[in-house]
């Protein structure tokens, strides 16, 4: 049987909010405008897509302090989102960000223990 390690379902996560937030700005099925004017899409890739993008290099690079400080500024955002309205296509913000907290903490743990070793 294949382990799945957790750096790879943070990774696949990362992704996941990435994927939606390219959604949530460019093909948005609840916004009846066809296009987004620059303000809100400059807005919220700097508040959401920025740490999204770090989030990801950071687990990718293992750097526990940086995923750490990425999900405390993710985290308000994407649970605001994502719990809204439910049922909503924009709940799954909510889980991909349980997912990353979750795997955050897997990761602590194997850091440590490596270190013990």
């Amino acid at each position: 049987m294949m382990k799945i390690s957790a750096k790879y379902v943070g990774i696949a996560s990362s992704l996941g909010i990435l994927s939606f937030l390219f959604i949530f700005c460019y093909a948005n099925p609840y916004n009846n405008e066809f296009e987004m004017d620059w303000v809100k899409q400059r807005n919220i890739l700097f508040v959401l897509g920025l740490p999204a993008v770090i989030n990801l290099l950071s687990i990718i690079f293992n750097r526990f302090v940086l995923n750490l400080v990425t999900l405390v500024w993710l985290s308000p955002f994407m649970f605001y989102v994502g719990l809204s309205k439910i049922p909503s296509l924009w709940n799954w913000f909510a889980f991909f960000t349980l997912i990353q907290i979750v795997t955050l903490f897997f990761l602590k743990k194997k850091k440590k223990k490596k270190m013990n070793m």
